[in-house]
């Protein structure tokens, strides 16, 4: 690691990318159509009635299937803990009752499933309950939302894994609580209710053909590369966990993730990493200003941090307004701690690219643009 590469087709981590620039800016023009099919919504604000069902509780769910996703390995070390589940009611939903049967293990995997499968069963919770006229009767309840919550990664694994597993295993993990045909029952609503489509885009699908269309331009030897792989997939992990976020296109979190991750580069570096990266932004994605409020509650999020958040939003929003009067299209250029915009952005042709970089003879006002 270290070294130069000519060739990006290959495993960087868990994650591949293309060494065709053409099919990966195809693949991203496809992705972000088919990201219009599973667009999601605020369910939880939409609901007719008063739902019991929480953000923090989603929350939840999302580190359980985590947890689920992490411990499936090949071992029967863990074996007694089907044979013998903890004592104990099943509760995903309530503080200091996962810990118990989280690290189950999958003796029959073949290895360790992957935590976009936990995206993929999250994406089709939240588009289930955005759209299915049955969603008040699991938000009324968190049994129920525990039930389709376990169906929608049950799903997921059936889709995406190689090693699926039954929905006799799901319903020993729940210690009796749902049965066998309770789950089936659900999982068939949960299709029906999403139209078969059970193959949603994801932030990490985004970020894999986003990196290989800006990786060359920007310079990245293999370890930079690997930098901004790995803190990009963490804060795209991160993101799942969010409900504000889930609301989001994976498009605007894929990007938000991106350039958060400027930070593990050197000031040289990450100003090319930067400048490639904008130049990827086109008509089809979100907006310059929402991309940065998605960027803004992506950090504060992974950093724990919601009062600089609600500020560094207010701050920017107000700035962009004074500049958006001056400029067709805007991005914004902003630190939490120090908010700035600036028209980085060109309006004219299909990509968008910097403007009036050339005008910025002095470093230090050339950094300000960058500098994340």
């Amino acid at each position: 690691m270290g070294s130069s590469t000519t060739d990006y087709n290959y495993p960087v981590g868990k994650h591949s990318l293309h060494s065709d620039s053409r099919q990966a800016a195809e693949s991203l023009a496809a992705l972000l159509e088919k990201e219009k099919v599973y667009a999601r919504s605020d369910y939880l604000a939409s609901s007719s009635s008063c739902p019991v069902v929480t953000a923090d509780d989603r929350l939840k769910i999302a580190d359980w299937k985590y947890s689920v996703a992490d411990s499936c390995q090949v071992s029967n070390a863990n074996c007694a803990l089907l044979r013998d589940p903890p004592e104990g009611d099943f509760s995903l939903c309530e503080a200091g009752t996962l810990t118990s049967f989280l690290v189950l293990s999958f003796p029959f995997a073949p290895k360790q499933y992957k935590r976009e499968t936990v995206a993929i069963a999250m994406a089709l919770l939240d588009r289930f309950l955005a759209h299915s006229p049955h969603a008040p009767t699991y938000l009324s309840d968190r049994k129920p939302f525990q039930l389709l919550s376990m169906a929608t990664l049950y799903v997921a694994i059936k889709t995406t894994e190689r090693v699926a597993i039954g929905s006799e295993f799901l319903a020993q993990m729940s210690r009796g609580a749902y049965t066998k045909n309770d789950i089936e029952k659900v999982e068939m609503e949960l299709l029906k209710g999403l139209e078969w489509r059970v193959n949603p885009p994801t932030a990490m699908q985004f970020i894999c053909h986003i990196l290989s269309l800006v990786v060359r331009g920007a310079g990245l030897d293999d370890d930079a590369l690997a930098r901004v792989l790995d803190e990009s997939a963490f804060q795209a992990e991160n993101a799942v966990r969010d409900y504000g976020l889930s609301q989001e296109r994976q498009s605007s979190v894929a990007m938000a993730a991106m350039f958060n991750a400027a930070e593990v580069l050197d000031t040289d570096l990450r100003r090319d990493y930067l400048f490639q990266l904008s130049e990827v932004l086109d008509a089809n994605f979100a907006h310059p200003r929402e991309l940065q409020r998605t960027r803004v509650r992506l950090r504060s999020f992974v950093s724990g941090d919601e009062e600089d958040r609600s500020a560094a939003v207010v701050s920017m929003e107000e700035e962009c307004d004074a500049r958006s009067s001056r400029s067709h299209r805007t991005c914004d250029s902003c630190r939490q701690e120090k908010v700035r915009c600036q028209e980085v952005v060109s309006n004219t042709g299909a990509r968008g690219s910097f403007v009036g970089v050339d005008q910025f003879s002095d470093d230090s006002r050339l950094e300000s643009l960058v500098d994340y």
